[in-house]
Order: structure tokens, then C-alpha cells, then sequence
């Protein structure tokens, strides 16, 4: 068996990944935003 991205724990690792990206992508890019408008709101 050469394939080895088709093992168990290749392929949870993958859905793990992708897992994380998918919910730690929105959750930084709010993190972001928010630290953005305190800023603005700090200058002012």
C-alpha cells in the first residue's frame, strides 16, 4: 500500500485541519476587526 494521504490518521489529521481553519479563520478575522475599531475608537 503505497497511499498514504488515504491512511486514518492522515485523513483525520487533513479534517482536523481543515476543521481548525474553518474556525479559527472567522474567529481571527472578528479578533481583527474588533482590535481595529478600539484603536480607532482610542485615537479619537
Amino acid at each position: 500500500m503505497g497511499v498514504v494521504v488515504l491512511s486514518p490518521d492522515g485523513f483525520l489529521g487533513m479534517v482536523a485541519l481543515a476543521a481548525l481553519m474553518v474556525t479559527l479563520g472567522p474567529l481571527l478575522h472578528g479578533l481583527c476587526l474588533l482590535a481595529e475599531e478600539l484603536l480607532h475608537h482610542s485615537n479619537t
